[in-house]
């Protein structure tokens, strides 16, 4: 039988090692990755007074604990995926891994992100009687958790499906108007759907041939998953399990129901929409005309349309939010890659004395990157066929991610379950996208300021150490050969008689 748990057990030990670091990280006085509001966790908020006086050694203790927690949890994830591929494990038994991972995360702040007071913000305005696609947060007038809510978002109207705030509204409620438990609640349900996702991506490989332990191991274990979906709480983890949980059940020969769930999930966040046109454009048996394809395609967009209307209807929020999606867009950083470009242009016409038009530059930038993104979607699906849907549909979300309006580490999640169910480009261009994603928030340069040298260089030095030595334990074990003297992975079955 193959024995796979001593190197899938180093593994978990490092994985967990590293979400213990991220969680003393971000417990820290001074970190930059999470809120220190009053009301915004239960440990790690110090009082107004001691986080005036916080010791800037603090901040660097808690930038360096939280990278190098991200880059255990990177390192164990590699070398499990190595192994999986290398070795028999099944998806059941990576279960004990995601748990173990799973458990210093969701005893975390908020990570990365305080978008999650938004969601609260917005489930209390529906509950008090106001839509939150005609007011923001800032209208409920008493502080509580509008002091919570990034400054940026106070006044903005929630970008968001009637779904998911209509969740928002019934997890206050449930929660009694408690901050903290509304944010155990959604906690809950980005882990829910996490595994969720899983689940889902494990069909999916098996209906394409794949290996659908490597698909839950890319999935599951994925720190950019575990970190920006669980531990930020975004809704990405509800739309996806809406996603991902249709075009399996498409996979399973139920097309239309999967048509129903994309389109229920395009009510959380508009992304899931894409699944509608994958399904209904390559659900033809193969070989189909095209005009067949387009009957089929019609069919799924009007069921689609159908469904987002049905659930408007039962929310009784109306059609407002279709407009308020760019939202996220009033942010303007180099790090969008449209941006970046209208950005430059702006600089560049400055140069050469043709003024400052930077709002105009960045709309145009944002516009022509948006219709590519567009056009991207449709050429990756509509030269597509069953096998290869997955592929086509990941790459097109993550044309959708990396060329919005605004890019944020979470949006790149999009794809993850499709490009883990696809070919070994795919794979690669997961792995390397998601490490970028991972440590895309750059924390201020302040955060370190006041420690000392000696304190960075020595924290910094533990932390590569730390890192060193993970990557080394993790490293699978190789045992001889019987039958032909050649080194192979600890865990692969061994052929009838041999040693």
């Amino acid at each position: 039988m193959p024995t796979t748990r001593p190197a899938l057990g180093r593994c978990t030990l490092v994985g967990l090692a590293g979400g213990v670091l991220v969680l003393v990280g971000a417990a820290q006085a001074a970190s930059p990755f999470t809120s220190k509001v009053a009301g915004s966790w239960f440990f790690g908020v110090p009082e107004p007074a001691a986080r005036a006086a916080a010791p800037g050694a603090g901040g660097a203790v808690g930038v360096v604990c939280v990278w190098a927690g991200v880059a255990l949890l990177l390192v164990a994830w590699y070398r499990i995926v190595g192994a999986v591929t290398a070795s028999s494990v099944t998806p059941r038994a990576l279960g004990a891994v995601l748990g173990a991972w799973l458990a210093p995360i969701v005893l975390c702040p908020p990570l990365f992100s305080r978008d999650v007071y938004a969601y609260v913000a917005q489930g209390e305005l529906l509950a008090h009687g106001m839509s939150p696609y005609r007011v923001g947060p800032a209208a409920l007038g008493a502080p509580g958790v509008v002091a919570l809510v990034d400054p940026l978002w106070r006044h903005a109207t929630a970008p968001y499906g009637p779904l998911f705030v209509s969740t928002g509204e019934m997890i206050v409620t449930v929660s009694r108007h408690h901050v903290l438990g509304s944010l155990v609640l959604l906690r809950a349900v980005a882990a829910v759907s996490v595994l969720v996702v899983a689940g889902a991506t494990a069909v999916i490989a098996r209906a394409t041939g794949r290996d659908p332990a490597r698909a839950v191991a890319l999935v599951a274990l994925n720190p950019l998953v575990l970190l920006v979906l669980v531990g930020g709480m975004h809704n990405d983890a509800l739309m996806l399990a809406f996603l991902a949980g249709g075009v399996a059940c498409a996979y399973r020969d139920r097309p239309v129901v999967g048509v129903v769930l994309c389109a229920v999930g395009a009510t959380v966040k508009l992304p899931a929409l894409v699944g509608v046109l994958a399904i209904g454009w390559v659900w033809a048996d193969r070989g189909a005309p095209r005009v067949e394809r387009l009957r089929r395609l019609g069919s799924a967009v009007t069921v689609g349309a159908g469904t987002l209307a049905l659930v408007g209807v039962l929310a009784m929020l109306g059609w407002g939010w279709l407009w308020d999606v760019g939202g996220p867009g009033a942010v303007v950083s180099w790090l969008d890659p449209a941006t970046a470009v209208g950005l430059a242009a702006d600089h560049l016409g400055s140069a050469l004395g043709l003024g400052s038009h930077r709002d105009g530059a960045v709309r145009v930038a944002r516009a022509l990157a948006l219709a590519a993104a567009v056009v991207t979607v449709l050429v990756l699906v509509g030269r597509t066929e069953r096998r290869r849907a997955p592929g086509a549909l990941g790459g097109g979300l993550l044309a959708g991610a990396l060329l919005g309006p605004a890019v944020w580490p979470w949006y790149v999640t999009w794809c993850v379950p499709f490009l883990a169910t696809s070919g070994r480009r795919a794979r690669a261009a997961l792995v390397v996208v998601c490490t970028w994603a991972c440590f895309a928030d750059v924390p201020p340069a302040s955060s370190l300021s006041g420690a000392g040298p000696g304190v960075v260089v020595l924290a910094v030095a533990l932390a590569l150490a730390a890192v060193s030595t993970g990557w080394l334990w993790c490293a699978p074990v190789r045992v001889a050969d019987g039958l032909s003297g050649s080194p192979r992975w600890e865990g692969r079955a061994r052929a009838p008689g041999a040693p």
